[in-house]
């Protein structure tokens, strides 16, 4: 997704997050990926500090997460909650495992695999068979 923040349009990808990343978030938040997340409604400071660094780590810039400058956090939050409100909704399969998923139907021209049935399984018993 893209993020428009004081002047510049950052490409933000949630689902692009190192392990190192998620290390130093957690180590200097505290939370892990989904409450940091969860963090931002509730305007922790932490949160929205690790979420800038992130945004500018993304885009290229290179700074331990002490060293990002200070911004207005509503500003960053109303920015990032608007490029979230934007970006298309991805393409999610239904779950085969959900009893209130609709069918799938199978695709044009598909058929129902015929079962093989090896030369083995024709012939004489296997010596196994009658134990």
């Amino acid at each position: 997704m893209r993020i428009e923040f004081e002047g510049t349009i950052y490409d933000y990808d949630p689902a692009d997050v190192s392990i190192a990343a998620l290390i130093v978030i957690k180590d200097f938040t505290g939370h892990g990926y989904e409450s940091w997340i969860k963090s931002f409604d509730d305007l922790d400071p932490r949160s929205l500090q690790a979420l800038w660094w992130l945004m500018r780590r993304q885009n290229g810039v290179v700074e331990t997460i002490a060293a990002v400058p200070d911004v207005n956090a509503l500003a960053l939050l109303a920015a990032f909650t608007k490029a979230v409100d934007d970006a298309p909704a991805p393409d999610v399969e239904a779950d085969p495992t959900d009893p209130t998923a609709a069918p799938v139907a199978p695709p044009t021209g598909a058929t129902t695999p015929t079962p093989v049935v090896s030369e083995a399984s024709t012939s004489s018993p296997s010596p196994t068979s009658a134990i």
